[in-house]
């Protein structure tokens, strides 16, 4: 090769080097950019599941209170019964 020859290689090399050091720069702007766009992303995702959760806590909680208060009632009442129950045979047997 002449030197001409290499001259002109080498330039093409230098300008082959920097468009693609431009890409890499553009390239690690535009992933800097995704990666802070993932960021807002997962902070706001992370919230709602916060607030999902809570309102699942909240629900659990109003679903077990509500079950317990039935089962509350529901003993009152079966000894209510079991009561009334008792006197009704107690007063049937004092007619006989």
């Amino acid at each position: 090769m002449t030197l001409a020859a290499h001259q002109t290689l080498y330039q093409g090399s230098i300008a082959f080097g920097m468009r693609k050091a431009l890409q890499a720069e553009q390239g690690g702007s535009v992933l800097e950019e995704k990666i802070k766009q993932l960021e807002e992303r997962k902070k706001k995702l992370q919230t709602r599941l916060q607030q999902e959760t809570t309102k699942s806590e909240i629900l659990e909680k109003k679903i077990s209170d509500k079950k317990q208060a039935k089962e509350k009632r529901m003993q009152s009442e079966k000894e209510f019964l079991s009561f009334q129950a008792k006197h009704l045979e107690a007063f049937l047997k004092s007619l006989k």
